[in-house]
């Protein structure tokens, strides 16, 4: 029937959509683990060093085409923020408008050491440097525990072409 014929497609379009931000989801944590692995950068969060952080995690987000990627301290202020424009090119938002991502529940739960099912990291829709976007946030673990976090962001804007046409 009709009907039979019409809960079918929605179901495979929610299951391809799904899939789509699965995709998503998974490039963000790649990138995130190509930043947390990369040697110093650990240290350079510790220690607050604004331009070894820039110096590690631009040539990354360049190399992945990553949106937005944030570094935020133990306290989740934003140490480094990076956003792509419309043309491709990697800012630098500038401090005074990086403010803070300590109210963030998934920046809360990735700096308290929480762990789930699916392990260390967390995933939240929030408003940052590029519009609303899909979060994946990654602890930045030293010997003293948590220390900060990565955030990389993916704008909904510029996903939903992927997910209509999932």
């Amino acid at each position: 029937t009709f009907e039979e014929r019409f809960e079918n497609q929605l179901v495979e379009a929610s299951r391809s959509a799904s899939d789509a931000l699965v995709r998503y989801e998974q490039r963000n944590l790649e990138t995130a683990r190509s930043i947390l692995y990369t040697d110093g950068f650990a240290e350079a969060v510790d220690s607050r060093h604004a331009g070894t952080l820039l110096s590690i995690v631009l040539p990354i987000a360049a190399n992945t085409a990553t949106d937005v990627v944030e570094v935020v301290d133990a306290d989740g202020e934003v140490l480094l923020s990076l956003q792509t424009d419309d043309d491709g090119r990697i800012l630098l938002v500038p401090q005074e408008a990086r403010g803070s991502r300590q109210d963030w529940e998934s920046v809360q739960r990735t700096l308290a050491g929480v762990s789930d099912r699916w392990g260390d990291r967390h995933a939240q829709l929030a408003v940052g440097p590029g519009g609303l976007s899909m979060y994946t946030v990654a602890p930045v673990v030293t010997a003293r525990g948590v220390s900060g976090a990565v955030l990389i962001g993916s704008p909904l804007a510029a996903m939903l072409p992927d997910l209509k046409g999932a």
